[in-house]
């Protein structure tokens, strides 16, 4: 009994050394393992975009304090109401595909809420409560979905052996990196802008940015195969 111990424990050290070694220079080679980091960022520093400017440009138009952090709440209960509903666009449709969908609405909702001079909107409460419930829903389309649209793009790659426990660590670490990233973006870039341009004329800048990055998505990772899932989506 002790030989089979021995024998079963050399077969694990010798499983353990055929994995590979996990590389972020491999990983970043992924297409969809790339823009869905970028897309992570993009979606906390959106969010974050707001926050040095909102309140004072609000104030300006003689909105209540009360009204402002209501406005500021509305994309958190949005996203928390939303949710837990997120799996049925994602039983329906790829993963990638729901994240440039969210992408495209993240554009639109930074239109909104900036009451966006380029397209003529009036700067008025329903519109920019409008935005920021798009914003809100637009994040949880692409923050749920983008991790495991990560990890399937490298075990669809299939040319590494990873051990999975290291590689969900180590995803996770990054995924939570990237994450603080969007939050050190967001308001510097905001500040910049605001302080070049004025509150709504960075807002259309930002949204232009995230148009351009829905485009850059869409025919990075598979053009209009993106509404096609794959066959382990299927299974």
């Amino acid at each position: 009994m002790s030989h089979i111990g021995d024998f079963g424990s050399s077969y694990e050290g010798s499983e353990a050394k055929n994995h590979d070694e996990i590389r972020i220079t491999h990983l970043l080679c992924i297409a969809r393992f790339f823009f869905g980091l970028v897309s992570q960022v993009l979606v906390t520093s959106s969010i974050q975009f707001m926050a040095p400017a909102f309140s004072v440009h609000m104030s300006k138009y003689g909105f209540s304090p009360a009204f402002i952090g209501f406005c500021f709440a509305v994309p958190g209960l949005i996203y928390a109401a939303l949710s837990p509903l997120m799996y049925l666009f994602t039983e329906r449709l790829p993963k990638r595909a729901v994240i440039l969908i969210g992408i495209l609405m993240m554009s639109i909702g930074m239109f909104f809420v900036g009451t966006s001079k380029s397209l003529g909107l009036e700067n008025n409460p329903a519109m920019i409560i409008l935005g920021l419930m798009i914003i809100g829903a637009a994040a949880g389309m692409i923050s749920i979905p983008v991790l495991p649209e990560m990890l399937e793009a490298i075990e669809e790659r299939n040319d590494r052996s990873y051990n999975i426990e290291e590689l969900n660590n180590y995803i996770s670490g990054i995924f939570v990196t990237c994450t603080g990233l969007g939050e050190f973006v967001g308001p510097v870039l905001s500040s910049f802008l605001n302080e070049k341009y004025g509150f709504r004329e960075a807002q259309d800048i930002y949204a232009n940015i995230i148009l351009v990055f829905a485009l850059i998505y869409f025919f990075s990772v598979g053009h209009f195969y993106i509404f096609i899932k794959t066959k382990r989506e299927r299974n």
